[in-house]
């Protein structure tokens, strides 16, 4: 890929949530379940729209100030210390105790970063395949 942007940054496309009118009715909402309660019809009333060619910098080169805020790019940049979590591969979780006890340790933690960080009064983190 070609790019006229410096070095350490690529060009991406991006899903961000649509900007729809029912937002301003209504929040986002997804269920991730197998099967969908009767009455409800469908598991989510979330919409994306796609955007091509976006910078991306590698903000591990960038002065913390200047790192990305939600506020303005709609993402941000975290940098948390994690307890020592040895968790290469996340394969057969279920049938390795040490491993769903390192992934168990990790998604603690991010629960309560993410709850924190983003003021929220909930937060859920998952493992999935």
């Amino acid at each position: 890929m070609t790019t006229n942007e410096p070095s350490g940054t690529i060009l991406a496309s991006l899903n961000h949530l649509a900007k729809i009118p029912l937002w301003k009715e209504k929040k986002p909402w997804e269920l991730w379940i197998e099967y969908i309660p009767e009455g409800l019809g469908k598991t989510t009333n979330v919409c994306f729209e796609t955007f091509d060619n976006i910078p991306m910098k590698d903000v591990r080169e960038l002065p913390k100030e200047s790192w990305p805020t939600l506020e303005h790019e709609g993402f941000q940049y975290l940098n948390h210390p994690f307890p020592n979590i040895e968790l290469s591969d996340i394969k057969n979780i279920d049938q390795d105790e040490t491993k769903w006890e390192a992934m168990a340790k990790y998604l603690a933690t991010m629960t309560t970063v993410l709850r924190d960080t983003f003021k929220g009064t909930k937060a859920i983190c998952y493992a999935g395949e």
